[in-house]
């Protein structure tokens, strides 16, 4: 004879397992089958995704054929919901779900139970196990009348506690009653199977309400993300706020110090002192973290942006930024020039050399005054939309040079002999610069007007510390947020509870088996493996990017071989050395052509960066937070590389124009040769040159300048490695997880080989 599954009972540690309680471990006889389901329940809620990583094969392919097919044994027809036909599930936004999570659940539950009543009584022609009896219809009208009640009153408003409980009592009344429906043998007029698919929508449709933590929590991760991002842009700000005021601070130090001995600050040219020269290297750093400071304030930036606006609809970090360089614009270095004056002297520079650079080393062409017009424009151009009202950069030295290249700005030309040699560079122009301020020191700022400067700077500092803050906050109310979409802090967990401990104790083990598998832990698996996916995905690609521009910076690690030029003219200038002349020439041809090439490594890691923009721009692959990090990546390095173009440009128009010749007398002099460029001597522009090496080599003192090619290629490589290593760690968790999941299915191999032979164990013994 044959046997009917439902015949098959439990005994309380299978029970018990199966819904996930705890296992009598004394009373076991067959433990892989008894602790396979609360092992599996445990070791799924430390899953991390990646189901969508796995590939799918054709199953045909590995299906060994038999001579002989065994018989299946029939287990009937089964009628069954789609966790994919509960549509709310679909409609309700993660802002929705976050209002009111009790309600949330309570609109996806009455549509699963809804959904479960219409399977009841589906004809069996249509797919139903069983027609339905006038009896059964008339319970089951008395329960959708019920439902659709509290589900109407849920489309306006919340339930009440008794209406939720209510609600979520409405399957177990329902079986109940069914069951009670008896012939005059006291035989049940309902077929238990069908009794138990209805237990197993229920248990669909609880999947499905639990399943409404997963987009909230995207979301809030998301949200998170964004938030700690913001974070780090404002403590970037921040800190650029307290480098620029200290380096303000030492620009004028020199002066402060020696106000009443004007005389030590006579010095030109080969009266150069180590005074001045810190000056120029604090006047440029000065330059490099203000445009820095700013580089991210434009009305339109290239990733969109940058800070979330407060309640009352301001730019929080922004408006700190404006009011801080605002507190600048009274600063004097004389009379007639104030800071934003000094500024603008060095942006004019800059983008004149770097103009210089692209034409001669690019297109191999001498550019004209037109051309450096056109230069100066586009600089002015990059200011506009970055300078505040107060402290406006692009109206001064830049205006003026724009006008008339050849001209003066306060006695400062950019081209040599007073402006009159174009393509000459001013050799000494970073000292003109400083005398600006040296000539005169009772003319410039005192510590008082400087103290001014360190009060607006903790005011700013302490606006931006406020929204951290406030973001912190914000990153603390996302976790909890996500903890109130916990089941066990919801109206629907106790119903669950029993509605589970029902559907095990009262249906076959298979169908338990079916349901547990398909509709709970398949799902779950996914969801976690897909998540695990996606944030290895992302890794995986940065540190792809981060590659593909490290590969123009390899070259960059050798810079101080390379940017000696000043230190060897200083040290290697003795007769005694052999040929020293020759070698002077080479070491001169060496770093024209070092420079040369790192301008056009320059050029191609910009147009990659500027590639890798666009295709991450265009990558539905990531999420917004993921993209918002590597473009935020992206827009650094092509700061960083854009400052090392002009710090290579600065470079290049100097050593290009070095001319070495022998001394007249050199039986009267120690000195083997001469280096001039234009008429002025080695003595009036070497600390210019060695500045300028610096600040190519590591970013000048401190390494606090953008733009070294150390410093660039030492952050490109630490990043990449951080998100190898983060790939890495998501491939570990990977193969942990698989290999968890594969301990699981071994488990439901094992039991369900018990299974089989505890079912032809029984069958003999019947037959």
């Amino acid at each position: 004879m044959s046997i009917q599954p439902t015949s098959i009972s439990l005994t309380k540690n299978i029970t018990a397992a199966l819904a996930g309680e705890q296992v009598d471990a004394a009373a076991v006889y067959m433990p892989q089958a008894v602790f396979f389901f609360q092992q599996l329940d445990e070791k799924s809620k430390g899953l991390k995704q990646a189901l969508g990583l796995l590939e799918e094969v054709d199953l045909e392919k590995f299906i060994p054929s038999l001579e002989k097919s065994p018989t299946p044994i029939t287990t009937g027809t089964t009628s069954k919901i789609s966790a994919d036909g509960i549509e709310i599930v679909g409609e309700l936004s993660s802002e929705t779900i976050l209002a009111d999570p009790n309600k949330a659940a309570a609109q996806v539950f009455g549509e699963g139970l809804a959904d479960s009543f219409d399977d009841w009584l589906r004809l069996s022609e249509n797919g139903g196990i069983q027609d339905p009896t006038a009896i059964e219809e008339e319970i089951v009208t008395k329960y959708q009348t019920e439902l659709n009640t509290l589900r109407n009153k849920l489309k306006q408003q919340s339930l009440t506690d008794d209406e939720y409980t209510k609600l979520y009592a409405i399957p177990q009344n329902f079986v109940k009653e069914i069951e009670s429906l008896k012939n005059e043998n006291n035989v049940r007029l309902i077929p238990k199977s069908k009794v138990t698919n209805f237990w197993q929508n229920i248990m669909l449709t609880y999947n499905s309400v639990t399943s409404l933590s997963e987009p909230v929590t995207d979301a809030m991760n998301t949200t998170m993300a964004e938030y700690s991002l913001y974070i780090e842009r404002a403590t970037e700000a921040a800190k650029l706020i307290r480098e620029i005021t200290n380096t303000i601070k030492d620009i004028f130090n020199p002066v402060w110090d020696v106000r009443e001995q004007t005389g030590i600050f006579g010095l030109k040219g080969a009266e150069y002192n180590a005074l001045e020269g810190n000056m120029i290297q604090s006047l440029l750093s000065f330059a490099g973290l203000f445009r820095q400071l700013m580089s991210r304030t434009a009305t339109v930036d290239e990733i969109g942006a940058l800070y979330p606006k407060n309640d009352k609809n301001e730019d929080v970090i922004h408006t700190a930024i404006d009011d801080y360089v605002n507190s600048l614009a009274d600063l004097k270095a004389n009379e007639q020039v104030k800071l934003n004056g000094l500024l603008s002297l060095v942006y004019a520079y800059y983008a004149s050399t770097l103009g210089f650079a692209k034409k001669d080393v690019f297109n191999n062409a001498q550019a004209s005054f037109t051309d450096y017009t056109n230069f100066l424009n586009q600089e002015i151009q990059y200011w506009t939309p970055r300078e505040t009202s107060s402290f406006n950069i692009s109206n001064q030295a830049l205006q003026t040079f724009k006008n008339k290249p050849s001209a003066d700005y306060n006695g400062v030309y950019l081209f040599d002999n007073k402006g009159l040699e174009t393509n000459l560079f001013n050799p000494t122009f970073f000292f003109d610069v400083v005398s600006l301020m040296t000539a005169d020191p009772t003319k410039t700022m005192s510590r008082q007007d400087y103290n001014k400067v360190i009060t607006a700077s903790e005011s700013s500092i302490q606006k931006i510390n406020q929204a951290i803050t406030a973001w912190e906050l914000a990153i603390a109310e996302c976790g909890t947020k996500k903890a109130k979409l916990e089941p066990s802090s919801l109206n629907y967990f106790n119903a669950m509870v029993e509605a589970k401990k029902t559907f095990v104790e009262t249906s076959p083990i298979q169908m338990v088996y079916s349901s547990l598998m398909l509709d709970k832990y398949l799902p779950n698996q996914q969801y976690i493996l897909e998540t695990l996916g996606s944030q290895m995905t992302f890794s995986n690609k940065a540190a792809r990017y981060l590659n593909d521009i490290i590969a123009y910076a390899v070259s960059f690690q050798t810079a101080d071989v390379y940017y000696s030029l000043g230190m060897y003219l200083r040290q290697m200038n003795q007769q005694e050395f052999p040929e020293v002349i020759s070698r002077a020439n080479d070491t001169v041809k060496k770093e024209i052509d070092r420079s040369r090439a790192d301008l056009f490594h320059c050029k191609k890691a910009i147009e990659k960066i500027k590639e890798l923009v666009t295709s991450v721009n265009a990558d539905t692959e990531l999420t917004s937070s993921q993209r918002a990090e590597l473009l935020e990546t992206l827009a650094s390095y092509a700061f960083e590389f854009e400052n090392l173009y002009h710090n290579l440009s600065n470079v290049y128009v100097m050593v290009s124009k070095v001319q070495i010749s022998g001394v007249s007398k050199p039986d009267e002099v120690d000195e083997a040769f001469t280096a001039k460029i234009g008429s002025k001597e080695f003595d009036t522009w070497i600390q210019q040159l060695t500045t300028f090496e610096s600040a190519v080599i590591e970013g000048g003192r401190n390494g606090v300048m953008p733009g070294g090619e150390q410093q660039v290629l030492q952050s490109l490589e630490s990043k990449q490695q951080d998100y190898t290593s983060f790939n890495q760690n998501q491939q570990l968790a990977l193969q942990m997880e698989s290999a968890a999941i594969q301990q699981e299915w071994t488990m439901v191999a094992a039991a369900l080989a018990l299974m089989n032979q505890i079912f032809a164990k029984l069958i003999r013994r019947f037959k």
